[in-house]
């Protein structure tokens, strides 16, 4: 019998009180922000750029809290936010140079496409990563050709091919790699994991995914 890595381990308790320890944001900085932009002080794209990033920690959150609901809010939220700065970006919105780089860097890391997996916003996917991405690619049953050893590629290719058991021992695979990192880098929330996970299910695939770093309980 396939022995699965353990649902959590004491790393993950360590690393919750650190994040809840050095909570940076907090609901009030999202009506802080609002503030800002009302007021003029900093720009529409920007206002909609930070937002997103503010609800990207909240999320985390209130996913270490076990606020599962509010975490599944909060990354939808983001997901839109993130889409309109980027909308209002192609539009030519002003806003600064350093504002700019980190939205192009975004979408070429593909963060939102994810987080898009993970709500189900297919439309927005276009919108927040690369027209070559690897989500596109998947989405669109192609095989990505990276022989990396990448375990969220081998989740990805294991979509396409409908093969639960190569996601299965990909996931493991992720889950080992991802218990690896020291306290200052661990993960409590894998949220790369939680929308392919979605993406497998909604693709028919049947595999063991019971470890508290994916566990979102949205429904």
């Amino acid at each position: 019998m396939k022995k699965f890595p353990d649902y959590k381990i004491p790393k993950w308790e360590k690393r919750k009180e650190k994040i809840i320890n050095d909570m940076h944001y907090d609901y009030d900085e999202v009506d802080s922000l609002k503030s800002d932009y009302l007021n003029g002080k900093i720009d529409e794209v920007k206002y909609y750029s930070l937002l997103a990033l503010c609800l990207d920690s909240l999320a985390e959150d209130e996913f270490i809290q076990g606020n599962y609901k509010k975490s599944y809010d909060c990354i939808s939220k983001e997901v839109e936010n993130f889409a309109f700065a980027v909308k209002l970006l192609s539009e030519g919105k002003d806003t600064k140079r350093v504002t700019r780089i980190n939205i192009e860097n975004k979408i070429n890391g593909g963060y939102c496409g994810y987080l898009a997996l993970v709500t189900s916003n297919y439309d927005v996917i276009p919108q927040v990563t690369r027209p070559d991405s690897d989500i596109l690619q998947m989405l669109s049953h192609n095989i990505i050709n990276q022989d990396t050893g990448e375990p969220i590629i081998e989740m990805m290719n294991a979509i396409s091919l409908k093969d639960s058991k190569r996601f299965e021992n990909a996931l493991i695979k992720r889950i080992k790699e991802i218990r690896k990192f020291d306290i200052e880098h661990f993960r409590c929330m894998d949220v790369f994991s939680i929308g392919l996970i979605k993406e497998a299910q909604k693709n028919g695939l049947s595999f063991y995914c019971n470890y508290i770093e994916v566990d979102l309980q949205e429904r």
